[in-house]
């Protein structure tokens, strides 16, 4: 190998990896995975076809299932209780509390013995197996008259159209000042792919932290993660609980457990009280309720779905699924009340008469979550 093709080599890696564009959603989200990998499922391995590249590292399926949602949603919310949360910021910023909060994780796991270099080392190694793996598959199409470094450079851009985006003008500055076979190509393309391999590898030792790689990204890990796993992002019009369809394809909202209406701001019109009772209690009843959605019309329950036609509210099951949140207006009453320029909601005595270990286990009973015990909870 010529120095000149050595240089011409290298120049071509440069735009192949560091002026790639390789799918960015995927990177953010493997640095969140460990994050929420107790509820995701996993694909079996995939193994690049060159020789020389190792295994490749699973990938994680971030299609969230009804079942995963239910244990997030499980998981997330029993921490909100045990960890004093600030509900009345989680109901009023809901999707800016939880990608807040996302991201917090994110930091903190990242943080943990040099995660993130680890997951850059990763990328590289991904991004090395498919050139090399490209390479390979191109020179095999290659025959006869079709046998020049043009065509096998193009045929690589085939291979990997899917997962790298290379410039055309980078490409055309490189070939033109090569003048070689493709084997001789070929064999300096390799060693340019493992020196500039090696350099990446030193540079990512001096990476940069977290928070500023994180802020580099184009796909924001903690909106991809809050679209992926916490819904739609929408909320009950009434209590304010937020859908637990999983993902964005879904007909109809829904939530497994809703909340006393004054969570959601719902309060009588003239004594200003903060409504104690619940939707999926009032969507069974002659109650009326009007707002702006009414254009100031009353309107009964029942009929909530001519008003809210996006949302599916069936009437609560049982009386001990909403505990959690009955817990919870009684002991943030007056928190709530403060922020919304309203009286304390007049809660039932019985519902005072309600303990956090009660709380807890209606909704675990509800999210049907059998391998979560509540002697392991820090109450």
């Amino acid at each position: 190998m010529t120095l000149s093709h050595g240089i011409c080599c290298r120049g071509l890696m440069n735009c192949l990896i560091k002026g790639t564009s390789v799918t960015k959603p995927i990177l953010s989200l493997r640095l969140t995975s460990n994050f929420i990998s107790v509820a995701l499922p996993q694909e079996n391995s995939s193994r690049c076809t060159n020789d020389s590249c190792q295994t490749m590292t699973p990938e994680r399926s971030w299609k969230s299932t009804s079942t995963n949602t239910c244990r997030i949603f499980w998981i997330y919310t029993k921490t909100l209780i045990t960890a004093n949360a600030n509900f009345v910021k989680y109901i009023c910023s809901y999707e800016t509390y939880v990608k807040d909060q996302i991201l917090e994780h994110i930091y903190q796991k990242m943080d943990q013995d040099g995660l993130l270099c680890k997951l850059k080392k990763k990328k590289l190694e991904d991004v090395v197996c498919k050139l090399l793996s490209a390479m390979e598959q191109a020179s095999k199409k290659l025959s006869g008259d079709d046998t020049n470094i043009l065509n096998l450079v193009n045929q690589m851009r085939k291979y990997l159209i899917k997962d790298i985006v290379i410039s055309e003008e980078a490409q055309q500055r490189s070939l033109f000042q090569i003048q070689t076979t493709c084997d001789s190509f070929t064999q300096s393309f390799i060693a340019a792919l493992t020196t500039l391999k090696e350099t990446l590898l030193d540079e990512f030792s001096n990476t940069d932290g977290t928070t500023e790689t994180l802020n580099k990204l184009a796909t924001k890990p903690q909106n991809e993660l809050f679209k992926r796993i916490f819904g739609c992002g929408q909320q009950c019009p009434f209590c304010k609980v937020p859908c637990e369809a999983g993902g964005k394809e879904h007909s109809k909202h829904h939530a497994a457990v809703h909340r006393p209406q004054g969570l959601g701001r719902f309060m009588d019109d003239i004594t200003e009280v903060l409504v104690e009772s619940l939707c999926t209690t009032d969507v069974q009843s002659d109650c009326r309720f009007q707002n702006t959605a009414t254009q100031g019309k009353s309107v009964q329950y029942k009929d909530y779905a001519t008003i809210y036609p996006d949302w599916h509210i069936p009437p609560d099951p049982t009386m001990e699924a909403s505990d959690y949140w009955k817990y919870v207006l009684v002991r943030y009453n007056k928190q709530f009340a403060k922020r919304y320029e309203a009286k304390p909601a007049n809660v039932p005595q019985t519902w005072k008469k309600i303990t956090k270990e009660q709380a807890l286990k209606g909704l675990r009973d509800t999210f049907s979550i059998k391998g979560d015990h509540l002697q392991s909870v820090n109450l």
